[in-house]
């Protein structure tokens, strides 16, 4: 439909464990998939991916569970309208935004 743009990510807090990880997300902007990866996750806990709007509405969520240290997992925005997005990345110690 046309351009994801997500706000630059950052840590909500600098003490949660999520903090010493490279999360990658790319590209941005985007018009069909999103990727994101990472090659050193810790704990194999569960993740979850949210994607708001503007407004604060709630479009995507996905629940991620991953075996290894190595996520690159893809999610389709190919239904989103151009703007700008604010994705959140959820595990049981952290929320990075």
């Amino acid at each position: 439909m046309g351009n994801l743009t997500l706000l630059n990510p950052t840590t909500t807090n600098s003490s949660d464990i999520l903090n010493n990880i490279e999360i990658k997300i790319f590209p941005n902007p985007t018009e069909n998939w999103l990727t994101i990866n990472s090659d050193n996750l810790i704990n194999k806990e569960p993740l979850t991916i949210e994607i708001y709007n503007g407004i604060g509405q709630q479009l995507i969520r996905h629940e991620i569970i991953y075996s290894t240290s190595h996520l690159n997992y893809k999610i389709d925005v190919s239904s989103l309208n151009t703007g700008v997005y604010l994705l959140n990345i959820i595990s049981n110690y952290q929320k990075l935004t």
